[in-house]
């Protein structure tokens, strides 16, 4: 698959053929959320070679990137940042060169989206820890129904309505 290669020209040769819409437009994205990582950090690479059809590309990829996805979160936590600073440092070539350009309010948007995903990472991963600790403990404790779901509720108050994992993630 080219957009999951790590070769820039041959991902930007299949970039300048597909509209990005085409790709991005379903509900469910054709791509995987590792292949959409890959690719916004790809073309985050100098962005001054290419710029509006790499901006055009990151702008619908990042709009799909799930942080919640366990696959590519720790890899969300690494990346994003890098492609925050080279949006960040292109932002400031163009207001620098051009204060007018078009292109500055769609960049500022992109770093705006990319930092608030990066800032819920954190958040993300400490609730996967709090929600696997609580498992552990739970498990460890010999509470769980039959659809292995722990019960905080059913544990502690013996009644069958209870809280499930599912709604511990609600919560928490």
């Amino acid at each position: 698959m080219v957009l999951a290669s790590h070769e820039l020209p041959l991902i930007l040769r299949l970039c300048s053929e597909v509209n990005p819409k085409t790709v991005f437009s379903h509900a469910r994205s054709l791509l995987s959320q590792p292949v959409i990582l890959s690719l916004i950090h790809r073309l985050s690479l100098e962005l001054n070679k290419y710029p509006d059809l790499k901006l055009r590309w990151m702008e619908e990829a990042v709009i799909k990137l799930n942080p919640k996805d366990h696959i590519i979160r720790e890899h969300c936590e690494r990346l994003l940042p890098l492609v925050k600073q080279r949006l960040d440092q292109y932002y400031h070539k163009i207001a620098t060169q051009d204060p007018m350009s078009p292109n500055l309010r769609n960049i500022s948007l992109l770093i705006h989206v990319v930092k608030k995903i990066t800032c819920q990472i954190p958040k993300l991963m400490e609730s996967q820890i709090n929600l696997e600790k609580f498992s552990m403990i739970f498990s460890f404790a010999g509470f769980s129904q039959s659809n292995g779901y722990a019960s905080i509720y059913s544990a502690l108050t013996g009644r069958k309505d209870s809280l499930t994992h599912a709604d511990f993630r609600k919560i928490y």
